[in-house]
């Protein structure tokens, strides 16, 4: 059997343990929120200016008609968008 004192000194123990996996586990998560932000980043810079703001749903209702090329789906979206203008 244990003391009273003996009890609360393994009690804080484990409570210091505790304390310190749930601050390395907090370190860990926001590195790793800071390498996928890093990651986005690098990817959304390689992306071109004029492609930034085409919507998703534009280039898939162009993909449906034919195989798309760069600059032909430029000039495909923006007729697209004349299209729903008028609509």
């Amino acid at each position: 059997m244990f003391t009273q004192q003996e009890k609360q000194i393994v009690i804080a123990r484990f409570r210091a343990l505790a304390e310190q996996r749930i601050s390395s586990l907090q370190h860990e998560s926001e590195k790793i929120a800071q390498t996928c932000e890093r990651r986005i980043l690098r990817r959304l810079n390689t992306v071109s200016v004029t492609l930034r703001d085409v919507k998703l749903k534009d280039v898939l209702e162009v993909e449906r008609k034919h195989t798309p090329t760069i600059k032909g789906l430029l000039g495909d979206i923006r007729v697209e968008k004349k299209r729903t203008m008028r609509k």
